[in-house]
């Protein structure tokens, strides 16, 4: 009767057991795609006093949020027994003794999240509410929980290039050639792409710095489209950004043709010159056409 009662209200109460357990779960959760519960889950782990636990549940909510998710309901715990479920326990303990040898559990309300998975919380483990296929670690099983599905950051550029850098295509500008020139203001770092407008090609790409101006040296004959692109940070290769706030192609492709005229003095030898100017908004004299990333980052 003694350990009815106890039983009554909650049992006993291992903290550092169940977090153990709540911790595999919230693996196993994430690797099935029910990012919702799984969030639930670090959410209470991330007061565990069990410092490792508490340490990585709080790494995996964070990883959970940098892919998207947006937490709405909180998990409810299933030691924190309302008066009325304990009465009911107790009325029960008095009525039929026999009942004493089965396990009781406690359903609360289903947790509807964004996955439209439900999940039940009880005074056994949670492991209980998972698939059949899906169990923890610690029950023996083989299977690979990690929440290798779920993306991580991106990893960032360690150090931002110079103004004016040739992120590509360095070897292929000449001592001497055309030039181009870029007034960056647009109030943030932005990328400049030379491409062959007859192969489609990347022939070379350069970083501006933030209302900055920089020049390309050396580019040789041929037609050429001018691609912009502007953004934030830029991704661990340092040649490209994160990702993009904005992207565009000026509309005229360049032909840039070295003109040689002579007379009985002299030979002169011309090369061309183009320059554009990038803004936040539209304005000034030129409409440049919108692109997408995977046209701007096009090898």
């Amino acid at each position: 009767m003694v350990e009815g009662v106890k039983d009554a209200f909650g049992g006993h109460y291992d903290r550092k057991v169940e977090d153990t357990l709540l911790w595999h779960n919230a693996q196993a959760f994430a690797a099935i795609g029910s990012i919702a519960i799984s969030y639930g889950l670090t959410e209470r782990l991330a007061k565990s006093p069990n410092e490792a636990v508490r340490s990585d549940a709080i790494n995996l909510a964070s990883v959970l949020m940098a892919a998207g998710f947006k937490p709405s309901v909180k998990l409810k715990n299933p030691w924190v027994l309302k008066p009325s479920a304990i009465s009911l326990k107790l009325g029960a303990l008095s009525v039929v003794p026999a009942i004493l040898t089965l396990t009781f559990f406690i359903y609360n309300k289903d947790i509807h999240s964004s996955s439209s998975l439900p999940i039940t919380s009880s005074s056994a483990p949670l492991y209980s509410a998972l698939p059949t296929e899906v169990v923890p670690p610690s029950l023996g099983t083989t299977k690979d929980t990690s929440v290798a599905m779920v993306p991580k950051p991106a990893q960032l550029c360690k150090r931002m290039p110079q103004n004016g850098k040739i992120l590509i295509g360095a070897s292929r500008l000449r001592r001497k050639g055309h030039t181009l020139t870029i007034d960056n203001g647009s109030g943030g770092g932005a990328i400049v792409n030379v491409r062959n407008a007859l192969s489609g090609k990347l022939f070379a790409s350069m970083f501006i710095g933030k209302n900055d101006q920089a020049v390309m040296l050396g580019i040789p004959d041929g037609r050429f489209r001018i691609q912009y692109a502007l953004g934030g940070d830029l991704a661990k290769s340092c040649k490209s950004f994160v990702e993009l706030s904005a992207a565009g192609e000026f509309p005229d492709q360049e032909q840039l043709q070295t003109i040689t005229e002579s007379n009985y003095l002299e030979t002169i030898i011309k090369r061309m010159h183009i320059s554009y100017t990038l803004y936040t908004v539209p304005a000034g004299n030129v409409q440049p056409l919108s692109i997408n990333e995977n046209e701007f980052d096009a090898p």
